[in-house]
């Protein structure tokens, strides 16, 4: 790769040079996508609970608890687990399962069951892929390098996470319900997770 010839781990690389190793800018795509889709069921969950599965307000604020103490529980599984399963595939399945589960708030009829599901699901699968965006950069990389890899991650997260919430709630007007504002990004995720196949295996540590 172009960091093996030319030493890029042992340097300073430009955000340029960084953009052009190989797989980085398919990692972009991945967080690109997954930041803005990720945002999706954190914004419309509350209301979808209480209007269309006709919850309580107090059940539909215990699902956030469940998809945040998934989060805490699948950032540490999944850090214990990159010790034998190599992180790419990892986060491939993250993002793969992290879209389904939004899916299935699409496909699934409003209830109890399917909610609680859907947030222990997302919670768990989504911490993990966060957490797994540092490593995987180093990887990439190198870890001299990691501070403005990072930041040029964050910075292609950041449209996404500003476009998808309103895009949703565009849709929710436009079709009368919330089903396609829940297909739409958990069938871009699921198709997203495929574009870590072109991400080459970590070279550096």
């Amino acid at each position: 790769g172009v960091a093996s010839t030319t030493g890029g781990a042992d340097r300073d690389m430009t955000a340029w040079e960084i953009l052009k190793e190989p797989g980085f800018l398919s990692f972009c795509v991945v967080l690109f996508v997954f930041a803005g889709c990720l945002w999706i069921p954190m914004t419309f969950i509350a209301n979808y609970a209480t209007k269309d599965a006709g919850l309580s307000a107090n059940d539909a604020a215990a699902l956030v608890s469940y998809t945040g103490v998934a989060s805490t529980t699948g950032r540490v599984a999944f850090g214990r687990l990159s010790k034998w399963i190599p992180q790419l595939v990892l986060l491939q399945g993250s993002v793969l399962v992290s879209g389904l589960a939004i899916l299935l708030l699409g496909v699934a009829p409003p209830s109890y069951f399917v909610l609680a599901l859907h947030a222990i699901l997302f919670g768990f699968f989504s911490g993990s892929t966060i957490a797994l965006l540092a490593p995987i950069i180093i990887g990439l990389v190198g870890l001299r390098n990691l501070p403005v890899a990072f930041g040029i991650a964050a910075c292609v997260q950041a449209p996404g996470v500003l476009i998808a919430p309103p895009l949703g709630g565009a849709l929710r007007d436009a079709t009368g319900v919330m089903t396609w504002t829940f297909i739409v990004p958990g069938a871009m995720m699921v198709l997203s997770s495929a574009l870590v196949w072109a991400i080459p295996a970590p070279r550096h540590s």
